[in-house]
């Protein structure tokens, strides 16, 4: 089932979990779109997000199951896949696909969860933050190690570096322990 995507919010068949789907579209490709690439907007980043289904972790969080690290480069290698069609010239952004996924997450589940002022469940802590360039500055001392272009091996390593330093935190927090904290410096 994929969300209807009306161009009014008025209608009687628009439900919630259509305008969050919407609305974490958009928030993830204004996150990626200061990259300057072509093809990170609005409209390709929301049909590469619908095309792959995402939206089904809005209404079913607990899909999200073990090992995240799977699911996650499942849908950031799809994601980037059905940009692809349309920008073939993308070759390795798997940061920028990754940053893609960590947004729509943090739009859908995360912030709605946090909003409840309850600790994230066991399948929202394994969700991976967005990885920007303070949190690498902060965790890693490589020159030309950016977001943009993080390849998947990078992108990896740089989650267990920070999983190293921050272990006892992710382990009780998740890892938007270190969201929370790169925002609360």
């Amino acid at each position: 089932m994929k969300p209807n995507t009306p161009n009014t919010t008025h209608r009687k068949d628009y439900n919630h979990i259509q305008y969050l789907h919407r609305y974490a579209c958009w928030t993830a490709a204004r996150a990626v779109v200061r990259t300057g690439k072509e093809g990170y907007g609005t409209l390709p980043v929301a049909a590469a997000l619908t095309s792959i289904e995402i939206f089904k972790f809005i209404e079913n969080p607990e899909n999200l199951t073990t090992p995240y690290k799977e699911i996650h480069t499942d849908l950031v290698k799809d994601v980037l896949k059905n940009l692809r069609k349309k920008f073939p010239q993308h070759n390795d952004d798997f940061g920028i696909g990754a940053k893609i996924i960590a947004i729509y997450f943090k739009t859908t589940l995360i912030l709605p969860a946090l909003a409840t002022g309850k600790s994230l469940s066991k399948c929202l802590k394994q969700i991976y933050p967005p990885i920007d360039r303070g949190v690498i500055q902060r965790n890693v001392q490589k020159q030309n190690f950016t977001w943009t272009n993080m390849n998947e091996a990078h992108y990896y390593e740089l989650l267990d570096i920070m999983y190293s330093k921050q272990r006892t935190n992710i382990e009780k927090y998740g890892y938007w322990i270190l969201d929370y904290e790169f925002n609360n410096q």
